[in-house]
């Protein structure tokens, strides 16, 4: 595989920086042996990505703590992980069908976490992909417990994509639809983000903000909508939730 060299580039003045603190960019091209004007190029590109900061007085530049955010961030969702994980799995076992955990990222629902169904026809998704949250469960889930002003934010510059005729397409609906997710407790993805599928998710709540959502997905036609054992699925799953939001509390 053919390595990147910009990338190589661009990582090692990340960690000049973080060995020294603060450097200028006479500095910086003596120790790394590269020449001003491509130094400067990626200290520019670093800047404006958040990673690095410039002193005004001095002109050196500094890492900024976005590496150390994301470093946090990825250690809370580990422990979040490791606390809903024995959950997930006693909700497969009650219901036979894979269950799912994501996290927000920006616009976008993440997941983290999941266990499989041993179903012949089952749904597992790639953890670590992401799809609009707008557009699945777990992310529906997430957005309607926060604050109002932060969705139309996250979302008012949105060119919303249709994955199904189902899909939501605005963010007037999708304001819609976050008040029933609120007003009934859980979050229904009804073959909105691929044909055949669909989830029921309910948002896991932490110091009274939503950190994550929890998920059964399973193929439409094992259940009927509106049927009873469409329902009993929704009961389990909620139930769940309100385990796991009292450990989180």
């Amino acid at each position: 595989m053919k390595e990147n060299i910009s990338l190589h580039k661009g990582f090692a003045i990340i960690e000049c920086l973080a060995r020294h603190g603060e450097l200028s960019i006479q500095r910086l091209t003596e120790e790394l042996d590269m020449n001003k004007t491509t130094v400067y190029r990626f200290l520019s590109t670093l800047s404006t990505l958040g990673y690095v900061q410039q002193d005004p007085d001095s002109k050196h530049y500094s890492l900024t703590y976005k590496l150390f955010q994301i470093g946090r961030e990825k250690s809370r969702n580990q422990t979040l992980t490791s606390q809903v994980r024995p959950f997930m799995e006693k909700l497969l076992k009650e219901t036979g069908e894979s269950v799912h955990l994501a996290v927000l990222q920006g616009a976008k629902a993440l997941y983290i976490d999941q266990v499989e169904s041993r179903n012949t026809i089952r749904v597992n998704v790639e953890i670590g992909k992401t799809f609009p949250a707008y557009s699945v469960g777990v992310g529906k889930a997430i957005l309607a417990y926060m604050p109002e002003n932060e969705v139309i934010d996250l979302y008012r510059e949105e060119t919303f994509v249709r994955f199904t005729e189902k899909t939501i397409d605005s963010l007037d609906k999708l304001m819609e639809e976050l008040k029933v997710v609120r007003d009934r407790g859980y979050s229904f993805d009804n073959e909105e983000c691929m044909i055949g599928l669909a989830c029921i998710a309910v948002p896991l709540i932490s110091f009274d903000k939503p950190v994550a959502a929890m998920s059964v997905t399973f193929p439409r036609f094992r259940y009927a909508e509106g049927s009873q054992d469409e329902q009993k699925l929704i009961d389990q799953v909620v139930s769940y939730g309100r385990m796991l939001n009292t450990l989180l509390s």
